[in-house]
């Protein structure tokens, strides 16, 4: 089988390439990417710190097979903690304490599945049972989520999702909030709470990526037309309430809503909370504060 590595951005990131083990490896010769890579040097040469190291970049396609793909787990970009990120979305290496967005996942998986919570967060198993494990956004620096989102990596990733729905057949997808089915599985929440109290007259939302305020919406708005739905976003991940406004509050580098809050909105929720939400927000919080 003839093995080819690929270097890039003089980071010390590189990926195998397998026959066509790695189709969409070409797209790391366009020009957005040579972009990319500048601004990874860059950054480097400044004294930024990148996650995660440079050879763990590309790990999400070391761990799992272009033709042994099922399903593809799709997150927003590194954990941008010391000795967090290793190369797989949601994931953390043995040891490395579990952070709050995985927490949460095996908490749903336990709910809905009954499977109990590992006791670690790395999902290398996952993979390398065929779950693509891949972030929209490749690298962060320390301290500083979404640091890396608009500089390239959205390209890159974009094509290999459409690499694998074009060559591969009965793949799932799995988008933390930008979903349709993800979104309508939040509105079973606006259900209830309607069922719950049929004369409410408004609801107030916690907003991440979008998706729990758009299905709730959705349904709520469904069975009572004139209720209002109110969007409440942290005033440190504002991405949301600058999408709907135009504003250009700054986003920071850490928030009390780890978990949901995102850099970037998803655009099918955009599109729903534009059309039923009547307003979102700012919440301001206090960094030093940490739920557990």
């Amino acid at each position: 089988m003839r093995v080819q590595v690929l270097h890039f951005a003089g980071v010390g990131a590189c990926v195998a390439q397998r026959g066509a083990h790695f189709a969409f490896v070409e797209s790391l010769q366009r020009e957005d990417m040579a972009a990319l890579g500048a601004f990874l040097r860059q950054r480097k040469a400044q004294g930024a710190r990148i996650y995660p190291p440079g050879a763990q970049i590309f790990s999400a396609f070391d761990a799992t097979a272009f033709d042994a793909v099922k399903v593809v787990i799709l997150g927003q970009d590194p954990y941008h903690g010391a000795g967090q990120a290793h190369g797989l979305c949601f994931s953390v290496r043995p040891g490395v304490p579990v952070p709050p967005s995985l927490d949460n996942i095996y908490k749903e998986i336990q709910r809905d599945l009954g499977i109990a919570r590992p006791d670690h967060g790395c999902l290398t198993p996952w993979s390398e049972r065929g779950v693509l494990l891949l972030n929209a956004v490749l690298t962060v620096e320390d301290g500083r989520a979404g640091a890396h989102q608009g500089k390239g990596w959205e390209g890159f990733t974009d094509h290999v999702v459409d690499v694998l729905n074009r060559e591969r057949e009965g793949l799932v997808f799995v988008h933390p909030y930008d979903d349709e089915a993800i979104v309508a599985g939040q509105g079973t929440v606006g259900l209830e709470m309607m069922r719950a109290v049929p004369d409410l007259d408004t609801l107030v939302i916690a907003v991440g990526g979008g998706g729990l305020i758009a299905g709730i919406a959705t349904a709520a708005k469904a069975i009572n037309p004139h209720i209002d739905i109110l969007g409440v976003q942290t005033s440190r991940f504002p991405a949301m309430v600058n999408a709907i406004k135009g504003t250009q509050h700054p986003q920071g580098s850490s928030t009390i809503a780890d978990g949901i809050a995102v850099g970037t909105p998803g655009q099918i929720p955009l599109t729903i909370i534009k059309a039923l939400v009547s307003d979102i927000l700012l919440a301001l919080v206090d960094p030093r504060i940490r739920l557990e």
